[in-house]
């Protein structure tokens, strides 16, 4: 089975030519050739401290069917990021990390121990 590309909080705009509509600030294809991608949390508001506790509660649930073969995308809120690490490092020992790569235009694959 392939791994799951977990994206604790997608960067997102309003698209004004789309009625507005929602849609990503990066694109994810070079993180859909590691593995399948599981966004979480995709708004703005969805990092907000009002809404915060929920978007925390969202990010252990969909980490809690995750394996230590997963990788979390390191973008977005670097606190659910953040979150999201001590998870996978507290279930597993380790977590799997990718970083963007400006120069490569690609993500950098970091394996994290405790």
């Amino acid at each position: 089975m392939d791994p799951i590309v977990y994206i604790p909080h997608l960067p997102t705009r309003q698209n004004p030519l789309v009625n507005g509509q929602w849609i990503p600030t990066i694109s994810l294809t070079p993180a859909a050739e590691l593995g399948t991608l599981q966004v979480i949390c995709d708004l703005p508001s969805d990092a907000a401290p009002e809404n915060f506790e929920d978007a925390q509660q969202r990010v252990a649930d969909k980490l809690s069917e995750s394996s230590g073969e997963d990788y979390i995308l390191m973008a977005g809120d670097p606190v659910l990021c953040g979150f999201a690490i001590h998870l996978m490092l507290s279930w597993f020992n380790q977590a799997r990390v990718l970083r963007w790569n400006r120069e490569s235009r690609s993500y950098d694959l970091l394996t994290l121990y405790i």
